[in-house]
């Protein structure tokens, strides 16, 4: 599952090899059944471009509308997959420490080696920037020109990466451990703890707003100092949570398919909204 920008589009793909568009408001923009099981979706910031990393290593890109532009076979053992904020390029990582970076014509552009298996990889939209993490929490940094620039380890199992939109601030789901910030200039290392396990998280564009979600139910939304702004106990698996750039939305997704989208209000929003009997909430 993947968000696009301030719309908060949403792709959604299963096993069984359908693939889903959803509009902002929840219609179904379109839904394809396709000859492949899709492993890995991502979705460009403004909606226009998907990518699908399949389980037999092909990786396809579409438009918005579904209609496949190309595909290229991707050597084998790579399950990771990210796109830069317009769709130019993306990055495939696999478990024997490679990164290929592919542009958007489907062409080879670079081939990067990490210390430990590319588990997770992001691109920082506003600036180019990769960044890569292992499962057991290795994080290399990796500028616009694929040099590597910096790399941490946090020496514990980690279940995501999410990167603001400048690669200012690092935020890895570290599961036993709630959800680990690393603030890259200033090399500082913070820990946001929960009473739950944490299995997925997303940030918005400065890191401000961040959505922690757990597999037995639990979801929280904090602010950048570790405050908790809303929290709630649903009767839903979460797999998977995506928040809008500008952190105005944020999706949750259950291993059963159940989808809630939330809208995040200030106190003047919620009063004035409240006032006009009007909430945004939607689950589908």
């Amino acid at each position: 599952m993947c968000q696009a920008d301030d719309a908060g589009e949403v792709v959604l793909g299963d096993l069984l090899g359908n693939i889903a568009y959803l509009n902002a408001d929840g219609t179904l923009r379109w839904k394809k059944k396709v000859d492949y099981t899709p492993h890995s979706i991502v979705l460009s910031e403004d909606g226009a471009v998907i990518y699908v990393l399949t389980k037999n290593h092909y990786l396809i890109r579409m438009d918005r509308e579904g209609k496949e532009e190309w595909d290229l076979w991707i050597m084998k053992n790579t399950f990771t997959l990210a796109c830069m904020a317009k769709g130019q390029a993306a990055a495939v990582g696999g478990i024997q420490g490679s990164i290929q970076i592919i542009n958007s014509r489907g062409k080879r552009a670079k081939l990067l080696h990490t210390r430990e298996p590319a588990t997770y990889v992001r691109f920082a939209s506003r600036v180019g920037g990769l960044f890569v993490a292992s499962a057991m929490g290795w994080v290399g940094i990796f500028d616009k020109h694929w040099k590597l620039r910096k790399e941490y380890h946090l020496r514990r199992h980690v279940a995501k990466l999410e990167v603001t939109c400048l690669g200012r601030k690092i935020f890895l789901p570290a599961r036993e451990g709630g959800l680990v910030a690393i603030e890259v200039d200033k090399d500082d290392l913070l820990t946001y703890s929960t009473n739950f396990e944490v299995s997925s998280a997303a940030v918005d564009r400065k890191g401000e707003r961040i959505i922690m979600v757990g597999a037995e139910g639990s979801a929280t939304l904090l602010d950048s100092a570790g405050g908790e702004l809303w929290r709630r106990r649903f009767d839903h698996s979460w797999l998977f949570s995506d928040m809008t750039i500008r952190g105005d939305k944020f999706v949750l997704v259950s291993d059963k398919g159940f989808v809630i989208c939330n809208a995040i209000l200030s106190v003047r929003e919620a009063e004035k909204r409240l006032a006009d009997s009007y909430f945004e909430f939607l689950e589908l």
